[in-house]
């Protein structure tokens, strides 16, 4: 079974899970996390110390799970993430919501980290190929990157971001999210891009667009962000935790 924590914007709906992995009450083989992780929203009342301050707690109960049993953990880019990883980024497709107070310790977290942090993760459930981003693969934007990207699958989706033409390509926002692009990139595209089914796989997982209460589940993908955690099952259900 596969852990799937969507974007967490400083909260701590991890909390519940993580303990119950810890005391030993739910066992997973993966967890995967979907991106940004920080740039907390000001109604919900989390500033940019308690979100830094969930991060470190959260990692310090992560180690917990790794000595509790053996889980593959992966940490997905976000928009919110990668503008504190890349200059052009932050410039070009930042958005309006960035930590100042904070801005040189959440550069300096991703920086320590940096060789965990992923644009795109791939595996197979029950026979179904599964690509899992931030915001999703939008077949538009796809073709307009085909000869960059090359074959679609997540090690090239990867590859992006460490070439200028890459993040050029990651920097595009849709006209659904107020960009100049018709269609966003795998950080930044609306749910609303992504109805259709992408080849070679056969369901998407990705979050980014997020929804007052339930989740969006559709034959070609599933869009999770409403926070709180999701699991999906090995025979490929999604529900919530």
């Amino acid at each position: 079974m596969i852990l799937i924590i969507p974007d967490i914007h400083g909260r701590d709906f991890w909390k519940i899970p993580f303990n119950d992995i810890v005391e030993k009450r739910a066992s997973f083989d993966e967890i995967i996390f979907l991106g940004d992780y920080f740039d907390p929203y000001v109604y919900e009342n989390i500033d940019e110390v308690e979100s830094i301050f969930n991060w470190h707690n959260m990692r310090k109960l992560l180690r917990k799970v790794s000595w509790s049993a053996p889980i593959k953990f992966t940490y997905l880019i976000g928009n919110h993430d990668f503008k504190y990883m890349n200059d052009d980024f932050m410039k070009n497709a930042g958005g309006d919501k960035t930590m100042k107070r904070t801005l040189n310790e959440v550069k300096g977290i991703f920086k320590d980290n940096i060789l965990q942090f992923k644009l795109a993760y791939e595996t197979v459930v029950n026979n179904k190929k599964i690509l899992f981003t931030h915001a999703g693969v939008n077949k538009e934007w796809y073709e307009r990157h085909k000869d960059l990207i090359g074959e679609l699958n997540a090690t090239n989706l990867n590859k992006l971001q460490f070439s200028k033409e890459g993040v050029e390509a990651l920097c595009e926002v849709g006209y659904s999210r107020g960009g100049d692009s018709p269609t966003g990139s795998i950080l930044w595209a609306d749910v609303t891009d992504n109805t259709d089914k992408i080849e070679p796989f056969d369901y998407q997982i990705f979050s980014h667009s997020q929804q007052e209460r339930y989740p969006i589940i559709s034959p070609n993908f599933a869009m999770l962000d409403c926070r709180r955690p999701f699991v999906l099952d090995d025979e490929g259900n999604i529900k919530e935790y």
